[in-house]
Parts: C-alpha cells; sequence; structure tokens
C-alpha cells in the first residue's frame, strides 16, 4: 500500500489545523513564550498563562478571547497551505499574487478583521479573566499581519520576475 503525497499533507497539515480550531472555538488562552527578558521573565510569563487556564477552566458559559482569532487564522494558513501545495504538485502556475490570496490572505484577514472589530465593538480580551479591555497598540498586531503579507508577497513576485528575465 503507498501513502501519497496528498494523504501526507492531509495528516500533517490537518490535524494541527483542526486542534486550532477548536482552541479558537473554545477562546483558550494562547500560551506564554519565552523571550529575551531572561528567565524571571519567561517564569512570570508562565504563571500568568497558568492564571488565564485556571480561570478559563473556571467560566460558566461560552469563552470568547482574543487568541480565537489567533488560533483561526492558524487552521486557515495550514488549510490555504495544503490548497497551495497540492496546486504546485498539480503544476497550476497561478502568479504569486493569486498564490498569495488563496494560501495566507485568508489567515491574515481571519487575524485582522476578528481582532479589530473584538476592539472596536469594545469587548474586554476574554469573557473569564479580569485582564479587563484591550489597548489601542492591540491594533498594531492586525496592521502587521496585512503589511508583512503584502511586503512578502511582493518581495516574492518581484523576485519570480527577475528570475524570469534571467
Amino acid at each position: 500500500m503507498s501513502i501519497g503525497m496528498r494523504t501526507v499533507l492531509r495528516w500533517v497539515l490537518g490535524v494541527p489545523a483542526a486542534a486550532s480550531i477548536t482552541l479558537g472555538l473554545i477562546g483558550f488562552p494562547l500560551p506564554a513564550t519565552p523571550g529575551r527578558a531572561g528567565l524571571e521573565q519567561s517564569e512570570v510569563l508562565w504563571e500568568s498563562f497558568l492564571a488565564q487556564v485556571q480561570a478559563w477552566g473556571r467560566h460558566d458559559g461560552w469563552r470568547f478571547s482574543g487568541a480565537s482569532w489567533f488560533w483561526l487564522s492558524l487552521a486557515a494558513a495550514g488549510v490555504g497551505l495544503y490548497f497551495h501545495l497540492i496546486s504546485e504538485e498539480e503544476d497550476k502556475d497561478r502568479g504569486v499574487w493569486r498564490a498569495s490570496l488563496a494560501c495566507a490572505l485568508p489567515a491574515v484577514a481571519i487575524f485582522s478583521v476578528g481582532l479589530t472589530g473584538q476592539f472596536l465593538l469594545g469587548l474586554d480580551w476574554d469573557n473569564y479573566s479580569s485582564r479587563g479591555g484591550m489597548s489601542s497598540e492591540i491594533l498594531l498586531l492586525p496592521g502587521s499581519a496585512v503589511a508583512l503579507w503584502f511586503f512578502g508577497t511582493a518581495f516574492k513576485y518581484r523576485r519570480n520576475r527577475r528570475r524570469k528575465r534571467t
């Protein structure tokens, strides 16, 4: 029995996408990521994450969180990447912009529109902890996501045009 590339891609990209959808729908908090601040700061971030998980577990009712937009966009990126890789396998040359629109833009749109909408509606970051409202600085995240998508796609487009000329 032969296992094809599509089957492998479905499992490799599908399982994390399904897990991300689940985490997004249940409003699970984002895990703390260690940074360059040092061990003490990492321990503080980890304790904060554990407190958020405990608050999430104690909350009775539907939970929402700004982290949901991240989890859902991560799932959309996995699905978009799957379809992009399948189209490359079938030798469909859709061009850089069309490929980027199909692969990355849905993830960027879910993250940007969701988080911006949550901020504009005046909703708190989540409804299960005492973190309070979102700062206007949070809008830097969706803005950065859109800018990174645009400049990354433009860079790839320009690189491909140079290759075709030579």
